[in-house]
């Protein structure tokens, strides 16, 4: 039926027929013709025979909506990145459908089957918890089989095979160690989240500038989880161990920034004079940490617009593909770091 072979209102083949050529029960064959029915694949005309559908190979009707899945609120990069969708998508003719996983898994499935069920006309998506193996591979799969054009936004999945538009994360942590090696530190730290895939990406960045410069040194990076963060005190022990004898820190983002300033500063290390500290991102929280950040800007705009653009284009031209790195380049420089 879907290859045109069975064309809408034609007849479709008989049981009898179906049984001899594939050599199942009468049973069998019944089963599945009550399924295609069911699916308003086929219907049966009493004295008649039966017939393809009309629907079979309609397309779907729009719905003028597009579905965006982010996986946290922050004060920062989600206000830009809803108003820059919001925008091009209502320049389009769109409206948003907006969900929030809160970076849970379990909430992600829920998401997801909403989206679905609401039958939006694309989806993006920021991955939640990415940097594991994700326990929604099926029904990503399902939803790409299905032909309902998906985006990745920041980050992915990496054994999911869908297109995502991100920054160069890679290039991001080599500019943020680079301009610590510039400022004379040889004794370089990093902080990076497990549970994000972007901060792979960062490590791999960090790693390779300092490797570079011949001064990696893998006892000075700490793995953390997004939850850990929140308990510093516990982790006092690691987090000490990875910066002794160093002068400057790599943190994955402004996030984790603020919270080793806010730490070190309470147990009486001095930011910067003690442990210069640089992040990613240039969020609000860059500005009001109590030690101002020098961090480097993520083109969230660009991000968002992109794959607002992107995913409005694969609905009229399926075999588009969206991918897309966009290199940051530019660093604001406060009071976290010092020169040596």
């Amino acid at each position: 039926m879907k290859s045109d072979k069975y064309k809408p209102g034609s007849r479709f083949c008989s049981e009898t027929d179906l049984q001899q050529k594939f050599g199942y029960s009468r049973q069998t064959i019944r089963k599945a013709f009550q399924v295609l029915e069911e699916e308003k694949l086929i219907v049966r005309a009493r004295g008649k025979g039966t017939f393809v559908a009309d629907t079979v190979n309609a397309a779907p009707a729009k719905t003028n909506v597009i579905g965006v899945m982010l996986s946290h609120v922050d004060e920062y990069l989600f206000p830009i990145t809803i108003s820059t969708i919001e925008s091009v998508v209502s320049k389009a003719g769109y409206s948003l459908h907006l969900m929030l996983t809160h970076k849970s898994t379990a909430i992600e499935t829920r998401c997801l089957r909403e989206l679905v069920d609401k039958q939006v006309d694309g989806i993006i998506v920021e991955p939640t918890q990415s940097g594991y193996p994700t326990v929604n591979c099926g029904l990503y799969s399902e939803i790409k089989g299905s032909g309902l054009p998906m985006v990745f936004i920041n980050s992915k999945y990496p054994e999911i095979r869908v297109p995502v538009v991100c920054m160069d994360d890679f290039e991001a942590g080599r500019l943020v160690a680079n301009e610590l090696v510039l400022m004379g530190h040889k004794r370089i730290a990093g902080i990076f989240f497990v549970d994000d895939y972007q901060a792979f990406r960062r490590y791999a960045g960090f790693r390779s500038c300092l490797s570079d410069s011949g001064l990696f040194d893998d006892r000075y990076v700490l793995w953390m989880t997004f939850m850990e963060l929140n308990d510093l005190h516990v982790q006092k022990e690691r987090l000490l161990a990875r910066l002794k004898d160093c002068t400057a820190l790599v943190c994955y983002n402004d996030y984790a920034a603020d919270k080793i300033v806010v730490y070190l500063l309470k147990i009486g290390v001095r930011v910067p004079s003690d442990l210069s500290i640089i992040s990613i991102d240039n969020a609000a929280r860059a500005q009001t940490c109590p030690v101002p950040l020098t961090s480097l800007v993520i083109p969230i705009e660009q991000i968002a617009g992109t794959a607002a653009r992107n995913v409005i284009f694969m609905i009229t031209n399926p075999g588009f593909n969206p991918a897309k790195e966009i290199k940051p380049t530019t660093i604001v420089t406060r009071e976290s770091v010092a020169r040596i």
